[in-house]
């Protein structure tokens, strides 16, 4: 794993099968002391060191090759898993890869280690024999496959129609290759006007924190995150938002028709009132995994985006209007099963001063002196500085 880079994490350490990687040595060593039984069974007496060691490597040898194929036909169905990409991809990559290390390594050590185990543990008198669960399963085992013999040709048919009908189930099957995880979290991501100051914007969204708890009973708490941390990994300007909201258990919700509300119907409540705390505001709707994910791979916060570029301002708003038109269009991406919204600054509100020349020339001044006038009283002017201990 260090050597390809991959990290130790829940998807790569939790896919580790204990049972999965120890199946080459159970096999080895269950085989091993089968023909050390049947030797010993046969000469009527304990075995040699000579004799222990030959019948080892023979046994090794009689389900090595099966085994090594057994194991290679489970490493194989991991590999359509590194086909993927997206999000899927970054996803199921690292389990895929660990499993088929530690196959390989469990197949290496099997082959070499448990024989040479089994030739230094396995001494004095060895006996083979079946428990009472294996007794069973045999039991019930052994008629099924002797009549499986027997109707092979009807058998054959039945898989053969079973593969068939598999197949025409997988062309109907959608093409998500997971559904979306319930995370417990909506994650509200608020793009205010761009003008608007960090002052401004942490004022209206404690607003929207007080308001939305009382107005949405099914919220538990919430929190925010406005702007840029210290180490900018996601930056955003002082009027954006991450409205991170919590919510209680399902049936904790309230009810339309006698039936709780869904999950979709809810997040259209919360943004109805977000919407309504915060004029002119838009939306965004994701949760919290979904939206890191979505931010990592290519710096949106959307399943599927269209970046469009460009110097004209007024052609990009005009192209960004006609795309979402289009957008809207295709099936899953209205009545709550999903949501096409812009993410952009826009244009910023400017103050325009004309300044009359001839009342200018009429007291004397000059339009620098107009232009520090007004750059005083919008932005502030230092006019000195106070030392006092060893502050300035």
């Amino acid at each position: 794993m260090t050597r390809f880079g991959i990290s130790g994490n829940l998807m790569s350490l939790g896919a580790i099968d204990f049972g999965l990687i120890i199946d080459g040595a159970v096999v080895i060593v269950e085989n091993v002391v089968r023909r050390l039984g049947l030797k010993q069974h046969q000469l009527g007496r304990e075995l040699t060191k000579e004799e222990r060691l030959h019948t080892v490597l023979g046994a090794g040898k009689q389900v090595g090759t099966p085994m090594f194929f057994g194991v290679l036909i489970i490493a194989v169905v991991y590999l359509p898993i590194l086909a993927l990409s997206g999000v899927e991809g970054k996803m199921f990559h690292p389990m895929a890869l660990t499993v088929m290390l530690a196959l390989g390594g469990s197949l290496v050590l099997a082959l070499t280690l448990m024989p040479a185990l089994c030739s230094f543990v396995l001494r004095g008198r060895i006996t083979e024999r079946d428990n009472l669960v294996v007794r069973f399963c045999k039991g019930v085992y052994a008629p099924v496959l002797h009549l499986s013999l027997r109707l092979r040709w009807l058998v054959m048919l039945g898989a053969v129609a079973l593969f068939a009908l598999a197949i025409v189930i997988f062309n109907r099957l959608g093409a998500d290759f997971i559904p979306k995880l319930d995370e417990g979290a909506f994650t509200m991501m608020v793009f205010r006007a761009s003008s608007i100051n960090i002052e401004q914007s942490i004022e209206q969204q404690r607003k929207t924190e007080q308001e939305i708890q009382k107005r949405v009973p099914e919220i538990t708490h919430v929190f925010s995150r406005i702007g840029s941390a210290e180490i900018a990994t996601d930056p955003m300007p002082p009027s954006d938002c991450d409205f991170y909201v919590f919510y209680k258990p399902r049936n904790e919700w309230r009810k339309i028709d006698d039936r709780p509300i869904s999950k979709d119907e809810l997040a259209k409540i919360i943004t109805t009132e977000i919407e309504a705390l915060n004029p002119g505001a838009r939306l965004m709707v994701a949760q919290p995994v979904e939206m890191r994910f979505n931010e990592m791979l290519e710096g949106i916060r959307a399943d599927i985006a269209v970046k469009i570029f460009g110097n004209d301002y007024d052609v990009l708003e005009r192209l960004g209007s006609e795309v979402k038109e289009v957008l809207e269009q295709i099936p899953g991406t209205r009545e709550g099963e999903g949501e096409v919204e812009y993410e952009t600054t826009g244009r910023a509100p400017m103050l325009e001063i004309r300044v009359k020349r001839d009342v200018l020339a009429k007291y004397n001044l000059h339009a620098g002196d107009v232009n520090e006038t007004i750059a005083a009283a919008l932005g502030g002017q230092t006019v000195g500085t106070m030392i006092e201990g060893n502050r300035r």
